[in-house]
């Protein structure tokens, strides 16, 4: 987990629950690997901490039978749900965010942050970037307050390593509902998103042997005149006082 996505971890803690114990907290996406930095390091001694993810390992204490939604887990269970960088690698993010939704406590916290740009890196796959509006949308979707959004910016002289992924984060509360009947159009609500994953199940490798027809006559059609028109644009950008031959750009 890069510095940036850490550091906005600790502040939400730090911010809203300072001086807080007996809190329970589930981490969505939780695996660590040797030498990176954890989310779990910032959870104070007196809550109990639960690390979910899709395969066992460093730091995982629930492998659900769907990674996406968890029957494993109760209704109404978590104080506070966190996920870092993990919501680029699920396909169905919008099936766990519903599912985020039902296993926090009425008046609990979810803090969200995942990448806005980059190159693509699979643990197992990369589906997704996730732009200014999207916690708002997401939000509404799945019935939650959208509390505060950020979205990381070149700023001269602010420089925090990991910002190149123009990190995406969002905060947000499940509403306390006044009476039994919202309680339950909410949660028949998420019930329906729920049943919108895929029964079938879903390879979590990039599938590399796609028989190209049409992408491969568009390739074709890539001569080196265009390339040969890219290169006289940037040796012009880079040297304007030359006066090139004409034949340069276009033979």
């Amino acid at each position: 987990m890069h510095l940036s996505s850490y550091l906005k971890c600790k502040f939400f803690i730090e911010h809203y629950f300072s001086g807080k114990s007996g809190l329970k907290i589930l981490e969505v996406g939780s695996k660590s690997y040797e030498g990176q930095r954890s989310n779990r390091d910032l959870i104070p001694s007196s809550w109990e901490y639960v690390g979910l993810d899709i395969e066992a390992g460093q730091n995982v204490d629930l492998v659900p039978t769907n990674p996406f939604s968890w029957e494993e887990i109760p209704d109404n269970s978590y104080d506070i749900v966190i996920s870092s960088q993990t919501f680029e690698h699920n396909p169905f993010f919008w099936v766990t965010m519903a599912d985020i939704a039902r296993v926090l406590k009425e008046g609990g916290y979810v803090f969200i942050v995942a990448p806005g740009a980059g190159v693509v890196h699979r643990y197992p796959i990369d589906c997704w970037r996730f732009y200014p509006d999207a916690w708002s949308v997401l939000c509404a979707y799945s019935g939650l307050e959208l509390m505060e959004s950020y979205d990381e910016t070149a700023r001269p002289g602010k420089y925090v390593e990991g910002s190149e992924w123009k990190d995406s984060a969002m905060i947000a509360r499940k509403p306390n509902f006044s009476t039994e009947a919202q309680r339950s159009v909410n949660s028949s609500r998420l019930q329906g998103i729920l049943r919108s994953q895929p029964k079938s199940s879903m390879s979590t490798s990039p599938d590399r042997h796609l028989k190209l027809q049409a992408f491969q006559k568009y390739e074709n059609s890539l001569d080196g005149k265009s390339f040969k028109n890219v290169l006289g644009k940037i040796w012009r950008a880079i040297h304007p006082g030359i006066i090139y031959r004409r034949t340069f750009i276009d033979s």
